[in-house]
């Protein structure tokens, strides 16, 4: 776990809770994506990688009716 991250959660959690590196969604917003790229890069360095999106990181507008309407976003 400590060679994970989770980019753009939009609801609120306990960090405590887990090992997991987060970049929340009003963090995200405020990066260009290479410094986003920059902080994955440092926090994996070298090893495999495994990509997975949540639905939930599109616009509405865009994926409509595949997400629960959360405060937010």
């Amino acid at each position: 776990l400590e060679h994970s991250i989770q980019i753009g959660i939009r609801t609120d959690f306990d960090h405590s809770k887990h090992e997991f590196a987060v970049m929340d969604a009003m963090q995200a917003n405020d990066l260009h994506a290479n410094a986003i790229a920059a902080q994955i890069r440092e926090r994996l360095g070298d090893l495999p990688v495994y990509f997975t999106f949540d639905i939930a990181c599109l616009d509405p507008a865009f994926a409509p009716g595949t997400g629960t309407p959360v405060c937010g976003g």
